[in-house]
């Protein structure tokens, strides 16, 4: 196989629709692995959030987390790197959607602050958040009044709400902040008792997506661009499949995403990932 690395999304690439991962996909990446390729997950979760899917394939060690903010092992979280937002562009951001209805949730580097989500703003948090949470063992504490302290090690700020409320959202930090930020809004995995399924606003300073995660990881084991394969199959997977070296989209993605990749797979309900790795192993891509 002549991709050194190889970047997975998680959700609709790696994972199918009820989060579990076919046996083909897991004798793949054991296939990949076993060819020299370092297999690394690229996800817009927490790494607690991906360690809860993917924990069963050992085979994988680093990952690239929440949209590129965050590299760390899947075992324990520990933080490899990561791209902290300035203190003034996250208190800009605060001002911004402090009065929303929803809470504003802060993922914090947990080797600075010894938890993970920072519960904050003057908004509620929903059922669904907390069923999240409690279904990943994320650890959090609620902060409605912030000191400086609580600015440190600040990696996402994120809001879940209703469609309408979130475009909204989104519209006003981008007019506002403009360039200083990269922001994403897009469909939250629904808790499995069937209650509504919320969308997530996420923000993060300028230039952190999953492939400044992808290519500061591949540089430091002397990797290429060249030398990097990547498969996803969302709007947040559209840097990195533009700038790898091989770029694939799973055949559930939307037409904007296959459209920028060199590649297009089946679904994640028919192994499309595994038939990916299977060619390029093959030298067939």
């Amino acid at each position: 196989m002549k991709y050194r690395l190889l970047g997975l999304d998680l959700d609709g690439t790696l994972l199918r629709d009820d989060s579990s991962v076919s046996d083909r996909t897991a004798q793949a990446i054991e296939a990949a692995v076993d060819a020299g390729t370092m297999v690394v997950p690229c996800t817009g979760r927490t790494w607690r959030e991906a360690r809860s899917v993917i924990r069963h394939i050992p085979q994988l060690d680093l990952g690239v987390f929440m949209t590129g903010a965050h590299t760390a092992r899947l075992s324990d979280g520990h933080t490899h790197n990561a791209q902290v937002i300035p203190h003034a562009l996250l208190t800009s951001t605060l001002e911004l959607l402090w009065d929303l209805p929803q809470a504003i949730l802060i993922f914090r580097d947990p080797d600075v602050a010894g938890y993970e989500y920072m519960i904050t703003g003057s908004g509620e948090v929903q059922d669904e958040t907390t069923w999240w949470f409690d279904h990943n063992g994320s650890t959090y504490e609620e902060v409605r009044e912030l000191g400086d302290e609580h600015l440190e090690g600040a990696l996402r700020l994120s809001v879940v709400g209703e469609l309408e409320s979130i475009r909204a959202s989104h519209a006003r930090v981008e007019e506002q902040l403009g360039d200083a930020v990269e922001t994403h809004h897009f469909a939250t995995i629904p808790a499995p008792d069937g209650r509504a399924m919320y969308q997530l606003l996420e923000v993060f300073p300028a230039g952190v997506t999953k492939w400044t995660g992808i290519s500061r990881l591949a540089a430091e084991h002397g990797i290429g661009a060249d030398e990097v394969a990547v498969v996803g199959d969302q709007v947040n997977d559209v840097p990195m499949l533009r700038a790898a070296g091989m770029s694939v989209a799973m055949g559930n993605a939307p037409d904007h995403v296959r459209s920028v990749a060199q590649r297009v797979t089946g679904t994640n309900m028919e192994d499309g990932l595994a038939d990916a790795i299977e060619k390029m192993i093959r030298d067939e891509w």
